[in-house]
């Protein structure tokens, strides 16, 4: 799968570490992974990135930023405590957020009615102008690893930085304390809605085909899974257009099954799809190509229609797609794998395979 989500009972720093490096974050209270993210109304491929503390140091205009809110500013650091005043900047930052977020900060960190279940050693950043809260960052800390989770700060502010200057201070408190890596989640190139991450400095991204941390300017973003995944699918559409069979490529949100609950039953894993279009019938069954970019083969499989996850998403921006994403029409309905038909590198095989199961072509009458 390329979305995973772990529920545990227990995590110790070492585990934590383990997860982080590779590529795993954390949800609320669970850990998860994804290769994918369905976000704006597209599809992008996630690339984990972090920093090797041992080796921190600022640039000039990072110090610069650093030194003079230290100079304006108060700082402390402690273990997590959730208060009224610390909701009331979060309310404050979510109203200037732009895209969907948690309705809390408590509801962020913790899931409810389980308030009692704390699996991370968790510590926050505080900042304030006099007795002003004004910034609030939190993190956990594994054995050798910070994961810098969430960030928030008073949009009155929003010239000093804050959000940049807390992840400065993380990263300084884990040089200080010992620590060697410093995660902060994942960009999603080519969109930069995430690249204020970058500058860390000198991150290292995790190669999903390696599963080596590589220096960040290693990276190719002309060759990321989901445009491979894309490429594949667009190339099949071609072929089956020229042969007059019907079929759609489409954007596929619920292939995170997994977040759903939906991990103990055998639903369609994939963020793009090609829906071939059946003849005659009002079948619940669909006929759907995949292309699997951990092992670069088609996929075809017949696959049940299920309900409809799209009450799950924030659909504000599917008129509005992000342009440098994958963009195709959306399908809601949860598909669950029936039956394998074919797998092959072979699209020419898998093409065959197809006109063998006799769909409907375009100029065929209904029956």
């Amino acid at each position: 799968m390329f979305t995973e989500k772990h529920h545990l009972n227990y995590l110790s720093p070492k585990d934590l570490d383990q997860y982080l490096e590779r590529g795993w974050f954390r949800m609320v209270q669970t850990v998860f992974t994804c290769q994918f993210l369905f976000f704006e109304g597209a599809i992008f491929s996630t690339i984990w990135i972090r920093r090797n503390l041992k080796n921190l140091a600022f640039t000039k205009s990072q110090r610069k930023l650093i030194q003079r809110n230290k100079n304006q500013f108060s700082f402390e650091f402690g273990l997590l405590n959730i208060d009224r005043n610390k909701e009331t900047l979060f309310h404050k930052y979510r109203k200037s957020f732009k895209g969907s977020t948690y309705l809390s900060l408590s509801s962020s960190l913790f899931e409810p009615f389980e308030l009692a279940k704390v699996l991370f050693n968790s510590y926050e950043c505080r900042v304030y102008d006099g007795d002003k809260l004004i910034a609030l960052s939190i993190f956990d800390l594994g054995n050798k690893s910070l994961a810098s989770i969430i960030g928030i700060y008073d949009p009155d502010y929003k010239a000093h930085s804050l959000g940049l200057f807390t992840m400065f201070l993380e990263m300084e408190f884990g040089k200080a304390q010992g620590f060697e890596f410093y995660y902060p989640g994942y960009i999603i190139p080519p969109n930069t809605r995430f690249n204020y991450k970058l500058r860390i400095g000198e991150a290292e991204f995790l190669d999903q085909q390696s599963k080596q941390w590589l220096p960040i300017a290693e990276l190719n973003s002309q060759e990321l899974a989901h445009l491979e995944m894309n490429e594949a699918l667009k190339k099949a559409n071609k072929i089956l257009s020229k042969i007059n069979i019907e079929s759609i490529l489409l954007i596929y949100p619920p292939y995170e099954g997994t977040i759903f609950g939906l991990w103990s039953l055998d639903y369609l894993e994939y963020p793009i799809i090609l829906e071939v279009i059946k003849s005659n019938s009002e079948s619940v069954i669909s006929l759907i190509l995949c292309f699997d970019v951990k092992d670069s083969l088609y996929k075809l499989y017949f696959c049940s229609n299920f309900h409809d996850l799209s009450h799950y998403y924030d659909s504000s921006d599917e008129d509005n797609p992000a342009t440098d994403g994958v963009i195709h029409p959306t399908s809601w309905e949860v598909k669950f794998k029936d039956q394998m038909i074919i797998q092959s590198a072979d699209i020419d095989v898998v093409i065959r395979k197809i006109m063998e199961l006799q769909f409907r072509t375009k100029d065929e009458p209904l029956i």
